[in-house]
């Protein structure tokens, strides 16, 4: 994969992360029902009888199948009561694209957190998918299931990276906040979840339009600035990159100025108008008790989604756009104040020759930790250093020479 563009990592640092993830033993990998389904989406003349063949093996799989068909989102005057009549009521394609879906889900599932809080992980991950179908069902995409497995596997790289720097994870401030974790990463390791999900999606060979909206969906700007992408693939990238930023006001509720940009964004990114936006947030609302029950996740509590939703329908429907672009516009510039105080407060908590924290970080948050520790039960250990004869070094070699002792040691 190329580098991304707003990264400080070099091709040489980013092979090394790849090769350190190649060869960790817990790397996600997929089962191998999804590796079948994946061959069989990436061949234009499969048929509908191996789809059938491959999904019979799976009765579980094909009971979700049978309930999807059977659901809102497929309304039919008649049941559906066995596979061949779910094939034909949700087309090859989307059955098999909610295959995947199903059986990654159940896949990746029995993955143990080392640092994220996997229920807020699926939550989001859930809603956004959501989000992206009905996005996509709003603009008249025929592939609104490729929409769905796009937003359910756009964060799929905070699984892998979980297994790399668990305690990153486990000891973020805020880690709520998912630009948070993503600013994080790419402090750490020069590119954030987005683009190691998709690294991995690749590797697994899923079709590339899905692959794409994980990569971008943190930097659709990025997308919009490459001009050998098709229409269509942008597009698809929005879509997802837009409904992430929606799962994100219904887990945290920013408030008006979160609504606001998301209002901007629908008409942006989509040209979604303001009755296609109150629509698809309509949509969504309903489509959560079905997803719920087709996943045996609980994603987030009715009521409380209701009540975020209304306030944005009310906050669309009053406001004009120009006036949701001020707020909009306002809350970056508080935001872009905000990252300049974290980055001073960053440098004042670090040592500018070594670039390890000083003293002034350990004293702030040492009290801390060892609450931690007795809290948790886990050993907090405390080690001091001290090199003997540096002295001379300097004395002999000079200062600078020390200096660089100093940040090669």
């Amino acid at each position: 994969m190329q580098l991304p563009a707003n990264t400080n990592a070099t091709e040489e640092s980013l092979n090394n992360l790849l090769t350190q993830l190649e060869e960790m033993e817990d790397l996600p990998s997929p089962p191998d029902i999804v590796t079948r389904i994946i061959e069989l989406l990436r061949d234009p003349e499969s048929d509908i009888k191996e789809l059938m063949d491959t999904l019979t093996k799976d009765p579980a799989l094909v009971a979700k199948i049978l309930k999807t068909a059977n659901s809102a989102m497929y309304a039919r005057r008649r049941e559906v009561t066995n596979l061949a009549q779910a094939l034909l009521t949700l087309g090859q394609a989307a059955a098999m694209t909610l295959a995947l879906s199903f059986s990654l889900v159940g896949s990746l599932r029995k993955n143990e957190s080392g640092g994220i809080d996997l229920v807020r992980y699926w939550q989001r991950s859930l809603l956004t998918a959501i989000g992206a179908r009905e996005i996509g069902a709003a603009l008249g995409a025929e592939n609104i299931e490729e929409l769905f497995l796009g937003g359910l596997l756009q964060d799929i790289g905070l699984q892998v990276l979980d297994k790399l720097m668990p305690e990153q994870y486990a000891e973020l401030e805020n880690g709520h906040i998912h630009a948070v974790i993503s600013k994080h990463e790419k402090d750490v390791l020069g590119v954030d979840h987005a683009w190691i999900g998709a690294w991995l999606l690749e590797k697994w060979e899923l079709p590339d339009i899905i692959c794409q909206a994980v990569r971008y969906s943190h930097d659709p700007e990025e997308a919009d600035a490459d001009t050998d992408m098709e229409d269509a693939t942008r597009r698809f990238v929005n879509c997802v990159s837009v409904a992430s930023r929606f799962s994100e006001i219904l887990l945290n509720d920013p408030g008006e100025a979160g609504i606001a940009a998301l209002g901007v964004m629908m008409q942006d990114k989509l040209g979604l108008d303001e009755q296609s936006t109150l629509d698809v947030l309509k949509k969504v609302e309903l489509r959560i008790p079905d997803i719920e029950s087709q996943f045996g996740m609980d994603i987030m509590d009715v009521e409380i989604a209701a009540d975020i939703l209304d306030r944005a329908r009310k906050l669309l429907t009053d406001l004009s756009l120009n006036a949701r672009r001020e707020i909009s516009a306002q809350q970056q510039e508080i935001d872009t104040l905000g990252n300049k105080a974290e980055t001073l407060e960053q440098e004042n908590h670090t040592d500018k020759l070594t670039g390890l924290r000083n003293r002034d970080f350990m004293e702030k948050h040492l009290t801390e930790w060892v609450v931690r520790a007795r809290k948790l039960g886990f050993p907090l250990s405390l080690a001091f250093m001290d090199l003997d004869g540096f002295k001379a070094v300097n004395d002999t070699y000079s200062h600078s020479a020390g200096d660089d002792i100093l940040r090669s040691t």
